[in-house]
């Protein structure tokens, strides 16, 4: 549902530089107050498509309520929650999926989880050494 809500919204994906613009436009981002090279963060912003930030949160507090009970299905999300809300953890589970969502409709393919892209892999090579 949520991938048909993002194809049928986002006519084209290429007209956002990278995922995160896709995430600002959406409003799932927190908004950036900058004055004087201070960097301050406010909550999201909510201005964007309220119908697919709802659907990419409802999913998002699903994947953190099954990763509460499956703590082993979900090694990512437990570490989320260790450090942050259930709230903060889902909004960052939702800007995470259409991060994805966007790479997977401008540079086509299929989701495979745990993927990841070469040059990490390459770099976790070397870190493991």
């Amino acid at each position: 549902m949520i991938a048909s809500a993002l194809r049928a919204r986002v006519t084209d994906p290429k007209l956002f530089d990278n995922g995160r613009h896709l995430s600002a436009w959406i409003g799932i981002v927190p908004e950036n107050d900058s004055t004087g090279g201070k960097v301050k963060q406010k909550g999201l912003s909510k201005k964007g498509d309220r119908y697919l930030r709802s659907l990419l949160i409802n999913g998002a507090m699903a994947v953190v309520r099954h990763s509460q009970i499956r703590p082993d299905k979900h090694p990512w999300v437990t570490k989320l929650l260790g450090r942050m809300s259930k709230k903060q953890a889902a909004i960052a589970i939702a800007n995470k999926t259409a991060r994805i969502a966007w790479a997977i409709m401008v540079h086509g393919g299929v989701y495979q989880a745990g993927h990841r892209a070469p040059h990490y892999r390459a770099e976790a090579c070397v870190a493991a050494g």
